[in-house]
């Protein structure tokens, strides 16, 4: 299983390395310039709060680029993005089968549509035949829209919280 190979298409989206899914739509900077804004970030790390300038998001996308696999999804019907997968393969993995950590977010206009779960339940499908053990996600207490996509897609909270208190934890064993 490599990580880096993910790519899906669900029945409204095609999901794929951010940087191959922004040709003829939008430049990568615009497309996070776009997504990140203070509603979408709110739920976020601190250091992911809007304002984004062209300066921040290219500076956001090389420090994500660094952390892990970032995949943008984009609607079939109308090439518009949507959201973004990030993925991290855990580096205790299990040999031969991967632990994966993942967030997500969707882009404030296309919030209550569906497309969370449809991200999520594409990235699912795709780790079930590519060899992953689990996805692990955590979520802030008070992100009740994305504690309902987490259950609606089959992921369980695991007793506890991560570290610093503000999450829950779920995961899912495949």
């Amino acid at each position: 299983m490599r990580l880096d190979d993910c790519a899906f298409e669900t029945s409204r989206l095609s999901v794929a390395d951010w940087h191959s899914q922004t040709d003829g739509v939008e430049t990568l900077v615009e497309v996070v310039c776009d997504m990140l804004t203070a509603d979408v970030t709110e739920q976020l790390p601190t250091s992911w709060q809007g304002p984004y300038s062209a300066e921040r998001a290219a500076a956001w996308i090389s420090d994500r680029d660094a952390d892990g696999i970032l995949l943008l999804a984009i609607r079939a019907d109308t090439r518009e993005p949507v959201g973004l997968l990030m993925l991290h393969e855990d580096e205790s993995s299990r040999v031969g089968r991967s632990d994966v950590r993942l967030g997500y977010l969707v882009t404030q206009g296309q919030w209550g549509r569906g497309f969370a779960s449809e991200m999520l339940g594409g990235l699912i499908d795709w780790a079930r035949v590519s060899g992953v053990a689990s996805l692990v996600a955590g979520v802030a207490h008070s992100n009740d829209a994305s504690i309902r996509v987490l259950d609606k897609c089959g992921l369980t909270r695991v007793d506890g919280e991560r570290p610093g208190g503000s999450e829950y934890l779920y995961r899912m064993d495949l």
